[in-house]
Order: C-alpha cells, then structure tokens, then sequence
C-alpha cells in the first residue's frame, strides 16, 4: 500500500512536470510564430532588449529543470529573436558571530538535493554599528537551481528565523551567561536572519547582471551559455512593431457585454501609423468602405477596411495578419479586464486558441462618446458613424502612446530593473525602491527587509494606535480674483525694506557668485544696477500705505524635496540614533559628522494604560477561539492575535474610559543625520541631474545642427534631447516620491523621521519666505513647495548684470535673490562630508545648499476660491495646519491684586494652585479661632495675681508651638520627659506613651484583653480573621507578659503583633594625667582654635580670644568630673534661653550618671571616630587640636543635625548616632502606618510576624549575588564603570519590568505576602526622590544612596528579609537589561556586578575609548528604563588579563592620557599557594605575557601616526587596518610564545630542578602560566592553543610529568565562599551627616587576597577600619545552620525524570527511577569544610565548634546509613 501510494506520488509529481514542459513548449511555439526565434547558436547578434520574463530551461542530458530568464530581442532590421538566460536564484542568510562554516556544513547536509551552492560573502551592512569604519557583515549567499527550491528552503529557514530572534537578544544571553555553554545541537538555531529572500526571480536577475530594457546589446550563446554586453555607442531605440487595438462588441440592453454570448462587432487598429479596420456583417448593417480619420495633420489615421461574413473569419482574420506583422508591444484602453479576456473567450468559443505571452503595454484614453445603449442599433442603422467610433480610439491610442508613453516608459525601463510592462503597472513606491536596489547592489550594500511595524508600541504609557508626521503646509490666505491690470491696496512695511536696503549688496552679492558663478569685480554695472533697486526700495519704504497695479508671481521652490535630501545628505541609514553614534569610531569630541534636525511627530493612542492593556492580553493569551474548529489563542498567526487583542481593547476602552481614542498629540523631535552614511540613497537621488545636464548638451548640439541644415544630425539630436529629457523627466516623476517612500507600508528603506524631517523643513522655508512677502507685499496661497503673492507694481523685477568683456550677462530676479539669500542662511548644510579615501576612511567637509526659489510669472490675472464653508484659511489640498497656543502665566498688578484669587479652583485641574488657597484659608481660621480663645480666657473673671501668672504660663504652654529637641525615658515604665522650648523657653515636660498591640484570634472572642475590632494589614499578607487592637498603660502591659504568651499558644489565636516607642563663649580643657607635664596654655588654645576655624573655612568669633581659654590639669576623672559639673553649674545659672549639650565620649550615659547637671539639658550625642582616641607620646598638644577642631565643627554639625530633625521631623536630641538607617525606619513606618498596615519591629533583624517565625529561614538575607564574568584577553582600552543608585532605579522601575517579564518577575507567594510592604516602600522613595531633585535636599539623597545598604541591613528595625529579596530579584533583572544595553551599545562586557561594570570599548587608543565612555553613559541617561541609574568611569585598562575578579593583571591608563614608564599591575588569587620565589617568577611571565603585546601595539600605532594624513576629519582605525593589526599582533604574540616564553620557563624550571625546589613548584608554575596564556582567545583560535599545549608538552617532560597526566591539569578552586552585604558601621567623617562609613560589599572569605590575614578591614580608603569580627562570626553561624538546616530538610528527587518526590512511601518513581538527594552529602561535607577552614584560619572557635559538631554528626548518621 505504502509503494502504491509513492508510485503515485511520484507519478503525480511526474504529470505535473510533464504538464509544465508542454506548457513551456506551446509557448515557445507561439512565441515562434510571433517572430521570436530562440537563439542557441551562431554569430554575435546585435539586439535592442525589448522586454524579459522569467521562464524554466530543461537539460536534454540530465533532465533537470533550472530556472532561467527569456529575453526577447528586436534587432535593427527589425527582425526579432529569444535566448534563455540561466542564472540561480538566491538569498542571504546571517549567523551567529564566527559559526557560518558550521551552519554552512550545516544546511548543505540538511537540504541536500536542494541548495545548488553556499557562498560565504561579505557584504556592507548599513544596520551595522560601526560600519563606517570598514565593518562588512559576513552572509551566506545560498543559491538554487529553480525558485521553487527557493521557496521551499525559504519557509523552513523562516520558522527557525522568527523563533531564533525571540531567543536571540541581549537581554536572554545575560541572563544566561552564567551557566556553562552548552554544546549546539541544530545548527539551524544559529541562523537570525535573512536577506533577499523576497526579490523577484527576473528582477533579481537583472540587477545583478546589468540587465535593462530599452538598451542594445551584443548577445553571443556558446555551448548553451549565454552572453551579452552593453553597448554604450548605440543610444537611439529601435524601431518596434507598435499595435493599437480597439473592439466593439454587441450587448444587451442596460447590460454589460458578456463574452459568453455577445459577439465582436468591429476590430480597429493601428500598426506602425497604418490602420486597419475588420467589420463582422453578422452585426453591421452593411459593408464599410476604406476611410480616414485624421484629427490632425500630424496625427494621420487612413484604414483599409474588410468586411468578413462573421465573428469567427474577424478573430481568425486579425490572428493572421497579427502573426505576420508581428507586433513588439500590444496599446489598448482598459484591455487588462474587457478587450484581452472577451477576445480570449470568444476565440475559445470558436476553438481557436490565443496566447498573450508577449509584451502588452497599456495606456486609458477615451477621445468620443457613443452611448453604449445605442452601440448596437447604431452599428445596424449608421454603420459608418459605429466605424469612425471605432477608428478613433485606435488612432488617438496610437498616437497619445508613441508620443508621451512610448519614450516615458522605455526611457524608465533603461533604470529600472524590469520589463515595460510591469514599470507601467507598478507604483511610484516601487519604482523608488527598484532604483534603491540597483544601486545598492553597485555599492555591495546589503538589501534591508521589508518594514514590519512595531506590534505593541508605547508612549507615555498608552498603546500607540496609530503614528505619522506632519506633512506639508497648504493654506489659502486671499479669496477673489486677482488681475495685474486692476489696482490693489498695499500696507507694507517699512522695517521690512530697511532689511532689504541694509542687505541689498550682500544680496547683489549672492546672486552673482552662486547663482551666476561669476567674480564681482567681473560685473560692470554693479553700481548701476544697485542704485536702480536701492531707489525702488527706498521709494516703497517711505510710501508703505499705496494702491497700484500689482505683480502676480508663483515663488516656488525648484524640485524642493528632492533638493532638501540633497542638501541635508537625507537617507534613510542616515537617520542615526544614541547608540549608533556611541559604537562608531568617528564619535569624538568635536564631532561635525552629527547634523541635527526637527520634525514633528503626531500620535494617537488608546485610552487604556499600559497595565490595563497587559492584563487584557494575559487574559485573552488562556482563552480559546471560537470558529470553525475552536484552537487556543496563542496558535493564531501573530497577525491575528493582534487583531483580535485590539479588538477586545477597543471595547474595554469604550466601557471603561467612554472613548477609544484619546485626543492625538504632536511633538517637535529632533533627529541626528549622519554625514558620512554609504551615499547610495543620495546618489540615487542626484542622478537625475546628471541626465538634466545630457539634456541640455543636447539641446545645444541641437541648435547647432539646425543652423548648418544637416538633416541627419538634426534628427540624430531630436532623438538625443528626447532620450534624455525622458530620462531626467523619468528620474522627477520618480524622485518626487522618494520623501514618501521611505513611509511606504513594506518599504525596505522605511523612515518616519526622514519623511518628517524633509516635509517639515519644507514647511519652514514656505513659512519663512511667507513671513517676508507679508511685510512686502500680500501673499495669496501657500502651497507645499511655493507662494502666490501679489508684489507692489513698482516693486523692483529682473535685472541684468553686464561683464567687463561683454560676452557674458546675468539676469536675475530680484524677489527670487532675496528669497534665496535667506535660504541659504537658513539652510546651508556646512557639516557636508565626502569620503575622500576608502582605504583609510578619510573624508572631505563643504558646504551644501541646492534649495532654491524659481520665480513664475508675473502673471496676468489668479483666482483664488474659498473652501471649506466659508473657512479662507484653508485649502482643499494637503493637511489643515496646526495652530499651537501656549498660555503664560500672569500676574495682575494694581488695588485688589491680592484679593482677586479663585475661591472655586479645580483641584484635578490645578492642585498646587487650590491647595495653596486652601493652605491661606486654614492659616486664616485657624489664627481667627486662636484670637478668640484668647479674648475670652482674658475675660474670665476671679483670676488674678499668681492665678493669673500660672493661668498664663498654662496658656503659653497649651496654645503655642513647641519645638521638641528630645524625648528622654524616665524611670518610671512608660513615661517620658520632653525637651522642649516653648515661647523661647526650655520646659522638661512629662509625657505618658500607652502601650498597643494586636490580637489576631481566629474566632470572635476577645476575653481577657478588650479592645476595639481593626482592620489593617499584618506583615507578610497574613490573613485578618479578627483584629483586636488594645491599648494599656506599660505597667500593666508588663504584669500581662504571661497571659500574652498563653494567647500566644492558643490555636485560635494566630499571632500578637507589637509597636515599640522606644553659645557660651568660654572654652574650657580639663587634662586628667598623673605626671607634672603640662604642655597646653590659654595662648596655644587660641592659636590651635583660630587654625581650626580656618582650616574649615569657619569665622572665629569676635568675643574669643586668650581670656577665653582656660586650662585645668588633674590627676584623676572624679576631679575632672567635680569641675565640669561646677563649670557647667555656672553656664546653667548664667544662662538666659534655651540651651542644649553636644557631648562626644565613648560612654555617653556613664559622663551623664557622674555629672549631674547635665540632667539639666537636653543632650545631643556626636558619634565617635575610633581614630581620634589614638594618640601617640606627646599626646597633649595632639589631642587639643583635635579637640579645637571638634569644637570649632560642633556648630556646623548641630546645624546639619537641626536640617536632619527638620526634615524627618524627629526631635533633634532623638536622632540616631546612625541617622540614616534610624530616619529611614522611621519614615517608612509612618508610610506603613498612613496605609493602614501593621509594622513588623524588631531588633535582631528578625521580622515579628505575631510570633510566627517558625516557617522562617535562620539566615533568610542569603541570596546569590550576580555575578557576570567573561574571562579572557582584552587587548584594547578597557573601562571600569562605578554603578549608584542601581536599587533606587530597580525598586522606581520594577512594574516596568515585571511588565516585562508577563508579571512573573515575583513568585506568587512572596509577591502576595510583601506586595503591600513593597508599594509602600515605593512610594516612600519617590517622595525621597522629589526632594532630592526638586529642593536639592541632602538627606533625601543620602538615604537613596543608601536604600540597599538599608534594606541588607539586620540592624534595621524594619528589616524584612523578604522585602529584601524581592528588591533583590528586580535589581538582577535590571543588571542585566543595563548589561543587554550596554551590549546594544557596542560595548563588550568583562565583569559585572551591582556595585561596578568593566567593559571592553573596542577603541585601540585612549582617547577614543574616553569619548565612546562618554557617548556611553550620555545615552543611557536618555533611556527611561535607566533613568536614575548613574554610571562613573574610575579607571582605564589599556591591555587587560581578565580571569575573575580576583585574578586579573593589566597595563592602567592615566587621567592625562599619556603613558609613561607603564607598570603592569597583577592580582593573580591562583598565584598565592606557590612558593614566594615562584611566585615571582609566575607574576614576571604574566607581566610580560600583559605588557609585551601591548608594547608592539604601542609601537604599531606610533607609525601608523607618523604615516596618517592630517586632513582625516577626526582620526580612525578602519576595519581593514584593524584586521591587519591584529593579525600583525597575533603572529607576533605566538612567536614570543613559541621563542621568548618558552626559553625563559625552560631556564626557570631547570633552574628550579637544578636547585633541588622540587617537582611540584615547576609543575605548578607550568599548569598556572599555560592556564593564563590560554586566556588570550580572540588571539587564536585553534592555533593559539595548539602553540601552547606544545610549550606546556615540552615543559612537563623536563620534569617528567606526561601531558595528560591528571596531576597536570590545572584544577580550579571549585568552592568559594562569599559572606553577603557587609556593611561598615565605622564613624569616618565625624562633623557631617553621613557620619558612618557604610560601605558595603560582598566578603569572599576564599580568593580575596586582602582577607587572607585576620585583620578584615573596610576597602573605603578614607575608611579602613576593621570590621566588627563578632558580627562576621554571627552572620557565619547563621549561614551554616542555615545550610544545615536546609540540607536535612531538602526534598527528594528522582534520579533519572528529576521530578519531586511525592508519595511519601514510594521507593520507586513512576519512572522506575530511583530517588536521590538534590544536595548531594559530599557536596555539602565540602560547603562546610569550607567554613570550617574560615573558622580555623581566622580563630573563630565558637563558629569551628558548630561547624565541627555538624560535620561529626553528619558523619554519624552517614554511617549508619551505610550500615
């Protein structure tokens, strides 16, 4: 059965094989008759192409069928012939970098049979960044013997395509870049794009070989293969049999003919200017003599008429006489759809047979009328009426073609890479881009696809529907008639002609250097000439008010928008973006290469924003479509699940906004134009002047031939001016279109901002022209290229300059001068640049501006109609301009201004506005009600004397403001003291806090504590059965701790949630030292104090001096502590107003406990720098003038600490020592608590969830930290890159991304537990966000710098570790969408992490990389996604040696860019375990391995300066050079390789065998040079590493190891350990807000070199303190229980399906396979080996007994395990 259905398979296959060659056959028959011989053999032959088709060939010996293209001949005794051209079609395909061998291997296996061939080329790719420097773009050129190979390897290709971009981005290899590079199993995945693959197989064909109608050729076949070349000598067209035909058909009344039964009455034609006529009696009355129809005598039109019997000798007659006469090109009127299909039909019915293979060229033209319903009546009663009907279309068709079609069509046929007849058929569109593809093709420029639009496109948060630019501006500004005869009123201007006097010679000026291209000092009437215009000027400006008859004149602009691309270097590839510009080595600084230029853009966009939007799609994404067989969604083509999606958001929209549409918007944009782009769109552009010139060559030769009367070349030169203006006018018809092709839908060559850009400069110079003829005349109409105006009649015209030789004049306009002087101001390009060198990139830059008005008329009379209802600002042409209105605001001066406000102000319109009108009304109230309690308790009546004193300080106290400096706890339980100043006096007042906490019972019962039922949000989105919120007094909250733990244990309550409250002008020293020195005096004070001021650019007080100093030595603190408290005591009794004490000592509590006055005050505490308590011998001198400077500080610090507690609103003597992370706890709990949500407080970095931590990780802050690293040898300037504020742009941006990610960026469980915390949090900082920008506020920016710090921090009172790890998920994403960008930007990345970036530049000098650094980070401050993120460049590499971070070595760059003496810097973490001296050895190998290619370079690089020319635009390494270079460097370093490094190792190990060192040392030294050597890969491939295995072979025999040995690999350390977040808490800036150090960073315990002692210290170099060890040991503990724990608590997995083991009693998974741990024992043995090292090398016994205990343990229950 399964033979029986192959057989007919391939008998199927084998009919239609066969039906196809006969169909070929009887076309080739015809095509014979027709006059069309194939030609296979014989002498060269001249031929004129007439026209060509694609067609099949079929080899006689092998049978195999190849695609070909007929081409059809007419010679020059008009004699006519055929060849098959063969020639494969094709198509680009790109690959991954590097992998086209392999893909090439590739498809030749997977379509064998069907590829004919595979080339590997290079073609120039304008989507390239950096292709200006000489990149190409490596494709494979995949060929096929017919186009239904094509087709079908294309449509598979096209599948792996569409699904390799969606995996193929940036963003996904990021994301990836961590896991070990798999192996590629399909290497069609490595295919992302193809070109070409849609041309035309006969369009296709003549562009890449040269092939166009209308031109001779000379055609040769040998031996089947078919050649053909141009000949340039013969330009004239050859004479070819032209048919113009016509038929009259019978029909029935108010019918249209129907070819199934109506007949052909009459067939008129004309051929070669003779006509003919064929008349079917069967429908005429009666027989038609020969007549002429001759409308002109130019137009000749005599017919031979022949009267045949019926229909069918009339179709058989014309058949015949067309077979004989053999036409070249069939003329008809709407012939496509009436005349060829009703003859066709008709021969059929009478069994003949019509074939239209050849050419058919169509033309509309309808000269007479005969109403159809009287055709047949007529044809019976006035048959010679019907035939001069029918002769009439035939001659007009005739003669309307050869005079305007024929040359129009063949003369764009000569461009175009088509046959005439598709160019007749074909739109504009087309042809631009026909024209485009030619020349693309001779500049080896890679076609782009065709445009697909963006499918889901934002802006401002909405679906764009639908986006454009504004076109040109058409307006109609007078209506009426016009006439140079009749007198107008004229209002001019006066300043106007002032303009035009004062610029009257630099106009003059102008016309003759540019526009005559003559010398002024050539011209001898200048003077005359400006005199003559200078008095009508000057006559017009003192006369402004007249009425005369007018000058009627069309100003237009000459071809303006063809003239406007040439002008600017307009294209398509030329519109540049940010990061084209950043990856180009042209981008310095000082660039001219960038031109900039604005359009405007207009959009409309739906109603629905942009999370409705995605919700919709997530929700119509799971649903199902109803039709004919019901299929999910997402199987729908991407074309239909748009629809679809749009459909159901246009009616979510109208539900839910009322509208779909909002109102559309424009905006002014600016667009970068690059000035060197491949000028093959430009050149395309400027060649029609090319053929202009021709014209008018011919023209003159045209006239001279006239003159001499030689008829021959009198023809010969009409034929040439009719060529060539054909051409040119060709070229306009084309050319005029090319500004809206690039909008075209499909356009390969698409752009919106060229498009914008060209209409919008035109619209500019009509309204800047449109401006000046206002003031001197009255403009009519604006037009998109022109103006009607009507000037004053004596304003002044032509003017004609005469030459000192009197051979030459110059007649200019003068409206055309003055217009086109400004133009030129306005519009001359200067950044113009011409590529002057390939080979070295060097351009060429002038000035450019071919924008130019023509002056029309004067003309007699214009018309002008009002359109659009009475609307004269309107035109019925082209868009209605857009009128923008801008509002100002304003204030109103003069009585009553204060009072005239709007009590009724719309807040949603203007809320500053009506909130600041509130603000004074409340102010107003509130001060009213305040006089009114005071006038009525003033009136009370029995108080008096001391009543009345207390009564008034009581109301002082209850009725003014208090500034609260500090809130103190008494000793009383939860009662308070509070500093406060109240009426400029300090008070001590009492202040009781209640205690509040909440009860959360699952059933309704709150016995025992009552309170009130609440409804708020618990931490971590726990549910809220029954919230009971209970407010107590501390003591008897205390008394009920017990009953709260009971509650705590009873099943119906699910947790308790708690809220916790926690200028004097003497300076006196007091020296506490048991010996008699005494070194400090009154006079040293002064002096250390005075410097102090200076040194911090602090005034010193008038009123201090010597006399207020005063020094007391004592031998102990109790004597120290008697006279601060008498001294203090002093100031307290003195005092007169509010003070506070600033107190700075390492025991705050214990100074206030001794000294009791200080009770007295408020204190406020200075945190304590470690430094300033270290004090060498001689310490008193020291230790005062660190005391001056403290005291000289103070002031400023209290300062900044008031600004603090102004803006947190805390009381000053309550802030924090580390203020940032105690203001941000504060803060963010207030937002918690204006949200309604319960605060989760505590202080050991433990969330209180109620008292339900047990599903609570121990150490819940671990995560994995991203780290990106992409080891290797970086040769070129690199670039270390500081990243800040990378969690404030995550947390500010983290709905965009999660947007990104489908809304999965969380997972579900952590996102609904901390979502409410995390909205909070976000909104929190974006207020900190405002108040950093907007008011500049210092605090606001210190906290977001330190929002990470904050959230990592245990030490925060709100510290939720899951809030942490949510921030944590959304600062990877944003890593790596900043690294995916950075990749877009050309740059290459090294390393990364969250706090710094290194990145390859690619630039090969330093200056380069600099001005791509800077280019850089400019444009990802243009990037919404990046909008808070700031990048800073910290140091340049110039080579770099990269493994990780801690191994890696490199040549530095200085800041001054220059490089002497260079060091090479090396941190080789592998090198620390060798010995010290082979260590040394292994640092000089490495060093010179890093600096001696770099010193070749250097060197390379210095003699191409030397040899570069200077008039390069800005210096450059082409892409050619660049290859050059490197493989100039690469065999240099591999000859080093192979001499220098071998020799050298060789002598080291010898050395070191001769020395008795040892085996290992050598073999070492060896595994670790050859693993650093084998970094450098892009130095080589496979040779490179072969070179080194050899050098490394060589270098184990000596000590006799083999080559494969395993003791000779090279193992890396497996296990690092990284202790997460460790944050410096060291006062290092003592008198500022940011006192504490706060640096954080991740402590690898293994591999960092500077970690290796025990003395950890902080990396911050004003810093480096060590860390606080007992926190370090902590946060280990918590690790290895965390590891513990999770260890015995992991899940099971299958060995073989790795699915999770369910059935708790199941041996055996479903699949038969075993289950295993997912952690293996021997995987976390070593995790804990690990730790335990730590613990022994640093001495931290407490973390090495816990650790021991698990590993012994562990090993206990392995044992029995194995038992």
């Amino acid at each position: 059965m399964k033979i029986d259905n192959r057989r007919r398979g391939v008998d199927d296959h084998r009919d239609t094989r066969i039906s196809k060659k006969q169909k070929v056959l009887n076309e080739e028959e015809l095509e014979t008759k027709l006059g069309f011989d194939l030609y296979t053999q014989g002498d060269t032959r001249l031929g004129w192409l007439l026209t060509f088709s694609p067609s099949s060939w079929e080899d006689r010996d092998t049978r195999k069928v190849y695609s070909c293209l007929d081409l059809y001949f007419v010679c020059q005794d008009g004699s006519t012939f055929k060849v098959k051209y063969k020639f494969r079609p094709y198509f680009y395909a790109a690959t991954k970098d590097k992998m086209e061998s392999d893909v090439d291997a590739y498809l030749r296996r997977k379509f064998e049979g069907q590829i004919a061939d595979i080339e590997i080329v290079e073609k120039e790719d304008l989507d390239l960044k950096n292709h200006l420097s000489g990149l190409r773009k490596t494709y494979l050129k995949i060929s096929f013997d017919t186009v239904q190979q094509l087709m079908q390897v294309k449509n598979d290709l096209m599948r792996a395509v569409e699904r390799n971009r969606e995996n193929n981005n940036a963003y996904e290899s990021i994301l990836a870049a961590g896991k070990r590079k798999e192996q590629i199993d399909d290497f069609i995945d490595c295919i992302i794009d193809l070109r070409e693959y849609d041309v035309s197989y006969h369009v296709r064909c003549a562009i890449d070989n040269d092939i166009r109608c209308g031109l001779w050729y000379d055609v040769n076949v040998s031996s089947g293969i078919v050649t053909f070349e141009r000949r340039l000598d013969l330009l004239q067209r050859a004479e070819v049999h032209v048919c113009a035909f016509d038929i009259e058909t019978t029909k029935l009344p108010l019918k249209f003919p129907d070819a199934d039964y109506d007949l052909v009455m009459m067939i008129s034609y004309m051929v070669d200017g003779r006509g003919y006529l064929i008349i079917n009696r069967e429908c005429v009355g009666e027989d038609i003599d020969d007549l002429e129809y001759t409308p002109k005598p130019e137009f000749e039109g005599h017919f031979k008429v022949t009267n045949v019997k019926n229909e069918e000798e009339l179709l058989r007659l014309w058949f015949s006489h067309m077979r004989e006469v053999k036409p070249g090109i069939y003329v008809t009127y709407n012939g496509d759809f009436f005349d060829w299909p009703f003859l066709e039909n008709r021969a059929a019915h009478h069994g003949l047979k019509m074939n239209d293979a050849v050419t058919k060229a169509k033309l509309g033209y309808d000269p007479l009328e005969v109403n159809p319903e009287d055709m047949v009546r007529f044809a019976m009663e006035k048959p010679q009426m019907m035939a001069s009907y029918s002769v009439s279309d035939a001659v007009s068709t005739y003669y309307l073609y050869m005079t305007y079609v024929h040359p129009f069509i063949f003369s764009l046929a000569t461009i175009i890479p088509m046959p005439p007849d598709e160019v007749l058929r074909k739109g504009s569109g087309t042809l631009c881009e026909m024209l485009l593809m030619v020349q693309a093709y001779t500049a080896n420029v890679i076609c782009p696809n065709k445009h697909q639009p963006e499918p889901e496109k934002f802006y401002n948060g909405h679906l764009l529907e639908s986006e454009t630019y504004i076109g040109g501006h058409v307006e109609c500004l007078e209506t009426g008639v016009f006439r140079s005869d009749l007198p107008t009123s004229f209002k001019l201007d006066p300043s106007a002609f002032n303009k035009l006097i004062e610029n009257l010679d630099r106009d003059l000026r102008y016309a003759i250097r540019v526009e005559g291209k003559m010398d002024v000092e050539s011209v001898s009437n200048y003077d005359e000439v400006k005199k003559a215009i200078m008095e009508k000027l000057i006559m017009l400006r003192d006369e402004p008010t007249r009425e005369e008859c007018p000058l009627i004149y069309h100003l237009d602009v000459a071809a303006m928008y063809p003239n406007i691309i040439l002008t600017n270097r307009l294209q398509p590839s030329s519109i540049v973006t940010d990061d084209v510009c950043t990856a180009c080595d042209f981008n310095r600084p000082g660039k001219t290469c960038l031109r900039k230029m604005e359009w405007v853009w207009r959009g409309e966009t739906y109603t629905a924003n942009r999370s409705d939007y995605y919700h919709i799609k997530r929700q119509i994404e799971s649903e199902f479509v109803d039709g004919p067989k019901s299929k999910p969604f997402i199987d729908l083509p991407k074309v239909d699940q748009q629809l679809k999606l749009k459909e159901r958001l246009k009616k979510y929209c109208q539900k839910a906004y009322k509208r779909v549409l909002d109102k559309p918007v424009t905006e002014i944009r600016e667009a970068g134009i690059c000035m060197r782009e491949n000028p093959f769109y430009v050149d395309t552009v400027r060649r029609r002047y090319e053929y202009k010139g021709l014209n008018k060559i011919w023209k003159g030769k045209l006239s001279e031939a006239k003159a001499s009367g030689n008829s021959i070349k009198i023809q010969e030169a009409q034929d040439m001016v009719v060529l060539y203006d054909s051409l040119q006018l060709a070229h306009k018809c084309i050319l005029n279109s090319f500004y809206g092709y690039v909008m075209r839908k499909g356009a390969r060559w698409y752009s919106m901002e060229m498009a914008g850009i060209v209409t919008y400069t035109g619209a500019k110079i009509i309204q800047n022209a449109h401006l000046l003829v206002k003031k001197i005349g009255k403009p009519l109409e604006l037009d998109t290229d022109g103006i009607w105006c009507a000037l004053p009649g004596s304003f002044p015209e032509n003017f004609t300059f005469k030459t000192k030789d009197s051979k030459k004049k110059l007649t200019i306009s003068y409206p055309c001068v003055m217009l086109n002087v400004d133009v030129a101001r306005n519009n001359t390009n200067d950044q113009y640049q011409t590529l002057k060198d390939p080979v070295n990139r060097t351009y060429t830059t002038h000035s450019e501006c071919s924008i130019e008005f023509e002056v029309d008329g004067p003309y007699k009379n214009v018309v002008d109609l009002e359109d659009f209802g009475g609307n004269r600002k309107s035109s019925g042409v082209g868009p209605i301009p857009i009128v923008r209105c801008y509002e100002t605001n304003r204030k109103t001066s003069g009585q009553g201004a204060s009072s005239m406000e709007k009590p009724d102000q719309d807040k949603h319109l203007d809320y500053q506005g009506w909130l600041d009108s509130r603000k004074r009304k409340w102010k107003q109230v509130r001060e009213k009600r305040k006089r009114q309690r005071l006038d009525n308790l003033g009136k009370s009546d029995g108080v008096n004397g001391v009543g009345l004193y207390f009564k008034r300080q009581e109301l002082v106290l209850t009725h003014s403001y208090w500034q609260i400096i500090q809130i103190v706890p008494s000793s009383q339980n939860g009662q308070y003291f509070a500093w406060a100043i109240v009426d400029g006096t300090m008070h001590k007042i009492p202040v009781k806090v209640p205690r509040v906490f909440y009860l959360n019972y699952k059933a309704p019962s709150s016995e025992g504590f009552p309170g009130r039922l609440v409804n708020k949000i618990l931490p971590h989105g726990q549910r809220c059965y029954n919230l009971i919120e209970v407010i107590t007094d501390e003591d008897q909250y205390r008394t009920e701790q017990r009953k709260l733990a009971a509650h705590l244990a009873d099943l119906e309550v699910e947790g308790i949630y708690l809220v916790y409250f926690p200028s004097w002008s003497t300076i006196h020293a007091v020296v506490v030292t048991p010996y008699k020195n005494k070194e400090l005096s009154p006079q040293g004070l002064n002096k250390q104090f005075r410097e102090a001021c200076q040194a911090l650019s602090i005034e010193a007080p008038i009123s201090v001096d010597a006399s207020s100093f005063k020094v007391d030595y004592v031998g102990n603190t109790k004597d120290a502590d008697k006279i601060l408290q008498r001294t203090i005591s002093e100031f307290r009794f003195q005092l007169h107003g509010p003070a506070i004490a600033i107190i700075e000592c390492p025991d705050v509590n214990t100074m206030k406990s001794k000294i009791q006055a200080l009770e007295d005050f408020p204190c406020v505490n200075i945190p304590l720098n470690a430094r300033d308590s270290q004090f060498p011998i001689g310490w008193q001198i020291i230790a005062a003038k660190t005391g001056m400077q403290h005291c000289v500080a103070s002031s400023r610090w209290l300062d900044e600490r008031i600004s603090l507690s102004r803006y947190s609103h805390v009381p000053l003597g309550n802030l924090e020592q580390d203020w940032l992370i105690y203001t941000a706890d504060l803060l963010f709990a207030r937002a918690l608590r204006d949200q309604q949500q319960i605060l989760w407080i505590s202080d050991n970095g433990i969330p209180d969830l109620g008292g339900n931590n047990d599903a609570e990780t121990c150490y819940a802050d671990e995560v994995d930290q991203p780290i990106h690293t992409f080891e290797g040898a970086y040769r070129r300037v690199t670039v270390e890159l500081k990243i800040h504020n990378l969690a404030v742009n995550a947390l500010l941006k983290s709905h965009q991304i999660n947007e990104m990610e489908g809304s999965t960026l969380f997972g579900l469980d952590e996102a609904m537990s901390c979502s409410p915390a995390f909205r909070v949090l976000k909104q929190l900082i974006q207020r900190c966000l405002a108040d950093a920008v907007s008011s500049g506020n210092i605090f606001a920016d210190a906290m977001l710098q330190n929002l990470y710090q904050w959230l990592c921090s245990p030490r925060s009172k709100l510290h939720d570790p899951a809030l942490y790890r949510m921030l944590h998920k959304v600062m990877q994403k944003m890593l790596a969408l900043l690294l995916a960008e950075l990749k877009n930007l050309g740059a290459t990345v090294i390393f990364a992490n969250f706090s710094k970036i290194i990145l390859d530049t690619g630039k090969r000098d330093l200056l380069a990389a600099q001005a791509y650094c800077d280019s850089l980070l400019k444009t990802l401050q243009t990037r919404e996604l990046f909008e808070w993120i700031e990048l800073e460049s910290t140091q340049f590499w110039v080579s770099l040696l990269f493994m990780d971070q801690y191994n890696y070595g490199g040549v530095q760059a200085k800041s001054d860019q220059t490089i002497v003496n260079p060091q090479v810097e090396s941190n080789w973490n592998i090198a620390e375990d060798l010995p010290e001296e082979t260590r040394d050895h292994f640092d000089s190998i490495v060093s010179d391995f890093i600096y001696l290619p770099w010193k070749f370079a250097q060197d390379q690089a210095n003699k191409q300066t030397n040899i570069r020319d200077d008039d390069s635009c800005t210096p450059s390494i082409t892409a050619a050079a660049g290859e050059m270079f490197q493989s100039c460097m690469t065999e240099d370093l591999r000859e080093k390789i192979r001499s220098h490094f071998t020799n050298k190792l060789f002598g080291i190990v010898t050395d070191l065998q001769k020395r008795g060192k040892g085996k290992s040392d050598a073999q070492e030294l060896i595994k670790r040079v050859c693993v650093v050597f084998e970094l450098d890969k892009d130095a080589a491939s496979e040779i490179q590493v072969m070179i080194v295995q050899i050098m490394k072979k060589n270098l184990l025999k000596i000590i006799k190891v083999k080559e494969f040995a395993p003791e000779a690999d090279f193992k890396r350390c497996l296990f690092s350990f990284a202790l997460p977040n460790m944050i410096c808490s060291i006062v290092i800036q003592i008198y500022h807000f940011g006192s504490y150090c706060n640096d954080f960073r991740d402590l690898d315990l293994l591999r960092d070199r500077s970690l290796l002692t025990q003395h950890w210290r902080c990396n911050v170099p004003q810093c480096g303190q060590p860390y606080n060890r007992e926190v370090i040991e902590n946060s280990l503990l918590q690790i290895a229980r965390q590891k513990e724990r999770l260890y015995h608590l992991q899940d099971l997995a299958c060995s073989k399906c790795k699915q999770i083991k369910a059935a708790h009693l199941a041996e055996h998974c479903e699949c038969a396979g075993s289950f295993t741990l997912k952690k293996e024992v021997t995987v976390f043995r070593k995790e804990m080996a690990v730790l335990l090292n730590i613990a022994v090398r640093q001495k931290f016994e407490l973390l090495k007994e816990c650790v021991s205990w698990i590993l012994e343990l562990d090993s206990v229950d392995q044992a029995y395990v194995d038992e």
